[in-house]
């Protein structure tokens, strides 16, 4: 979604020329044998979906909620 924050900053200098091509999930890389550190991540992600602050997050950097899974 880079080009989604540059499309909002800029929308004089940017433009969406066609559909989107694909929807892709978002990632956070980590070691696979991270565990702890995934299971702090997921519940982190968890409690921030619960208590709306990812929403919060993507309407400030986006200006739309992309928290929400691809279909």
């Amino acid at each position: 979604m880079t080009a989604g924050h540059y499309l909002s900053k800029r929308p004089d200098t940017f433009e969406v020329v066609g559909e989107q091509l694909t929807k892709e999930s978002m990632a956070i890389g980590i070691r696979n044998d991270d565990v702890e550190l995934k299971d702090a991540i997921d519940k982190a992600i968890a409690e921030m979906q619960k208590d709306g602050t990812l929403t919060k997050i993507s309407m400030k950097w986006f200006q739309k909620d992309i928290t929400t899974k691809a279909e």
